[in-house]
């Protein structure tokens, strides 16, 4: 039998070291097929492990494998028929309540008969497997009116595992590798949620029939959509990056400054039948408008955001 092996603790201490830039490339990824084909292939380099992948549960209870990275001469298992890698409810269980599975030796371990062979058919000899953990709401940058005011609290869900695979030789996992493991799918979670944050407000932003901006702490416009390019007639390329009130002189005029001020106070605030005129575009009218702080992920106001509605027919009606 091969001899268990597992890097030093000097160098396992090095591991943790590697998180941050790790979790940088992590966070540049933009999409779902990024953010787990760099985890996996960060995880197998800097682990030395034969197999890394990503196991995704699936609506029905079954799951399949969606990002893989495998040392030179090993085998990939991403095509595996999905019968041969589902996990039955018992084996989910114990990773619903968080908990991980280091598993040294696959000969000698307690696993489920089935199981155990298909990880020999597979020629694994140590497993070592993590829970991801995924906030199923969408969590926007900026809040939207809504008729209650009720917020929907956040639900943590089961979505995921981390499973690295050693087949050369039996391997002991140690408490490092899994502290750098548990802190990795940590970040994972978060940008897949920025990832999938970014995705939906871009599709908000410019399927919605309000208009919708947003500005910084100096007043300058940082978003601007295609429902305000029609009610002001002022396109986005020439919004973007200007002063509002160097932009449009009437929102002095009509006392928005106020309500940009509330927002920059973290305070949301509702302008109603406010006047406009543009003599850049000819348009005129009148809208109202719900301000709201554009905060950080760690409550920090960076700006403002308003949802404007032209209600110009509504007042000539």
């Amino acid at each position: 039998m091969n001899a268990s092996v597992s890097p030093n603790m000097s160098a396992s201490r090095q591991y943790l070291d590697h998180l941050p830039a790790i979790a940088l490339r992590i966070y540049k990824c933009s999409s779902l097929e990024g953010i787990v084909k760099t985890v996996v292939e960060d995880v197998q380099r800097l682990l030395n492990v034969d197999r890394a992948l990503i196991y995704r549960f699936q609506a029905n209870c079954g799951g399949k494998i969606i990002a893989e990275s495998v040392q030179d001469g090993s085998c990939s298992i991403q095509d595996l028929d999905k019968k041969n890698v589902c996990f039955n409810d018992h084996l989910i269980h114990p990773y619903w309540q968080g908990g991980i599975r280091a598993i040294e030796q696959v000969e000698t371990s307690d696993i489920e008969p089935h199981h155990k062979a298909m990880l020999k058919q597979l020629q694994v000899q140590s497993k070592l497997v993590i829970p991801i953990f995924y906030t199923a709401q969408i969590k926007l940058p900026f809040a939207l009116p809504t008729n209650d005011g009720d917020e929907t609290s956040s639900s943590e869900q089961l979505w995921g595992l981390l499973i690295l695979h050693q087949c050369s030789n039996v391997r002991h996992w140690n408490h490092l590798e899994i502290s750098l493991l548990r802190q990795l799918v940590v970040h994972m979670a978060i940008a897949m949620q920025k990832a999938k944050v970014q995705v939906f407000s871009s599709w908000l932003l410019e399927s919605s029939m309000d208009g919708i901006m947003a500005f910084d702490r100096d007043g300058r416009y940082i978003v601007w959509n295609q429902a305000m390019e029609q009610i002001f007639g002022i396109s986005q390329a020439e919004a973007l990056g200007q002063r509002a009130f160097d932009l449009f002189p009437f929102l002095q005029e009509t006392g928005e400054n106020i309500f940009f001020k509330a927002a920059l106070d973290g305070e949301t605030s509702v302008a109603k039948d406010r006047p406009y005129r543009v003599p850049q575009s000819g348009r005129e009218g009148f809208f109202e408008a719900y301000y709201c702080p554009l905060m950080e992920d760690f409550g920090e106001i960076i700006g403002g955001m308003a949802v404007v509605r032209d209600i110009t027919a509504r007042k000539q009606a």
